[in-house]
């Protein structure tokens, strides 16, 4: 699976997938949780957004 392949049955991530400040966590199961750790410091964005983000203040691509 390529990193920013979607595991079968998980929504997309969106512009999750793309920004810089995403931070991409799997299980042994096969679950997989985008965290934002812009949400540390930037009071705006959830730590763990519900997918697929369509907008986001916070989005800057990746390099």
């Amino acid at each position: 699976m390529t990193p920013d392949a979607t595991p079968p049955g998980s929504p997309p991530p969106g512009l999750c997938a793309a920004c810089r400040h995403t931070h991409k966590n799997e299980t042994r199961r096969g679950t997989t949780y985008y965290r934002c750790t812009r949400a540390a410091w930037d009071d705006r964005l959830p730590k763990y957004p519900r997918l697929p983000v369509l907008s986001c203040p916070g989005y800057e691509p990746a390099d």
